[in-house]
């Protein structure tokens, strides 16, 4: 399963592949508490005054003595990231271009872009009580699919609840997540139902967190996040503009026009939005009708 890491490390490597300038890069040696504003690095030749990247969090240096790396006061955590611990030979990037931390949070902004059309499926279960015919279902039900219950018997088969009626805005004093479903069909009391409904994808998180699993989206779908966050990330910068790292890139990055990173950026939006009408069309083919009367 594609995990938040290795999307971040997807949409980095196809970043590289347009911009071309190379990040200046060195290891810890030794670890790193979240508070300490010293460190020691393989090589601090690497390095110079100004951010650096540890991981997932962004540092300020203010001076280097051969290998020893000393921060501003303030150093640790900065634009928005947040002060870690990190292991021994943890890589340490001087002046990122695209940080991982707002790759991060593009990744984010691209998989709820996407949740307009391309929802997540669940699955929601309760116990069939007799007089009672409205049940609450989770605060995050978009649409209900399909309703099934258990019949009686060794065969364990589903049946289809033929007359059921969702409510979006049910009372919240009653019902605390403000969504219900009522179910008219005559059920065995005491026997469970299944509510198979959509939902917005979840936000990814931690590192480890899964784009199926977590966010709810098939695994077919990791391409077409790379694609969308890329799309967000180079419209931001220029690459005729930029500052090369090397002069290798320096030669490549002189030779590009001004609002090249535009047309880049055209370009890999139009692929995100193929792709993405791609599993819209393969979501829909997969998805029950959900044909039911109200009552």
């Amino acid at each position: 399963m594609t995990t938040f890491d290795e999307l971040t490390d997807d949409v980095l490597s196809m970043l590289r592949g347009y911009v071309r300038s190379q990040e200046s890069v060195t290891a810890l040696n030794g670890s790193l508490n979240s508070t300490a504003t010293t460190f020691t690095v393989d090589n601090g030749s690497r390095l110079g005054m100004g951010r650096a990247e540890i991981d997932d969090e962004l540092v300020y240096i203010d001076a280097i003595t051969t290998n020893s790396v000393a921060l501003q006061p303030w150093g640790r955590g900065v634009d928005g990231t947040t002060a870690a611990t990190h292991a021994d030979n943890a890589r340490v990037t001087f002046n990122p271009l695209f940080p991982r931390h707002y790759v991060k949070r593009a990744i984010n902004d691209t998989i709820a872009s996407m949740g307009v059309e391309l929802k997540a499926k669940d699955v929601h279960t309760f116990t069939f009580l007799p007089a009672t015919n409205t049940y609450q279902v989770p605060s995050n039900v978009k649409a209900v699919n399909q309703l099934t219950w258990k019949t009686v018997g060794p065969s364990g088969r589903w049946e289809t609840v033929r007359r059921w009626q969702l409510d979006l805005q049910a009372n919240a004093t009653q019902y605390t997540t403000g969504k219900t479903v009522t179910v008219w069909d005559s059920i065995v009391p005491g026997r469970t139902v299944q509510v198979r409904y959509l939902k917005d994808p979840t936000l990814l998180s931690a590192g480890a967190d899964t784009l199926t699993g977590t966010a709810g989206l098939p695994a077919s779908c990791r391409d077409v996040v790379a694609l969308g966050t890329a799309a967000r990330l180079v419209s931001s910068v220029d690459v005729a503009l930029l500052d090369p790292s090397s002069v290798q890139a320096g030669f490549f990055d002189e030779r590009r026009q001004i609002g090249s990173a535009s047309n880049v950026a055209r370009t890999l939006y139009a692929l995100f939005q193929q792709r993405l009408a791609e599993e819209v069309a393969r979501f829909r083919d997969d998805l029950n009708t959900p044909i039911h009367y109200r009552k």
